[in-house]
């Protein structure tokens, strides 16, 4: 199984995004494309697709889980990805947040 992890902090405010992007077929690449967000359920052993979540102080202890929206990949080569994410995240308490920005690590 093929998989990127995209990691997203904040060091002044303690605040942290990371979403976990997983193709089923191994002989499969992750490519440029839109890519679903969907909730997960369970245990992430195995799991196929997208699962994110986000903590930040001022938004309590609770974290925040994915429940929709899609990241599209514009560029991906060897180390360096650039891409938009649109993500609606839900805690325990049903409260929902969107993030939605473009990303880039170089």
């Amino acid at each position: 199984m093929n998989s990127l992890n995209l990691v997203f902090t904040d060091t002044r405010d303690n605040g942290r995004m990371e979403l976990v992007m997983r193709i089923p077929n191994s002989d499969t690449k992750l490519y440029n494309g839109e890519y679903q967000v969907g909730k997960v359920d369970g245990f992430l052993n195995g799991f196929e697709g997208i699962f994110g979540f986000f903590t930040h102080n001022d938004y309590g202890e609770k974290p925040f889980f994915a429940n929709s929206g899609i990241v599209r990949i514009l560029s991906l080569e060897d180390n360096r990805i650039q891409g938009y994410m649109d993500v609606t995240l839900v805690n325990d308490y049903g409260k929902k947040i969107r993030i939605s920005d473009t990303f880039r690590n170089y």
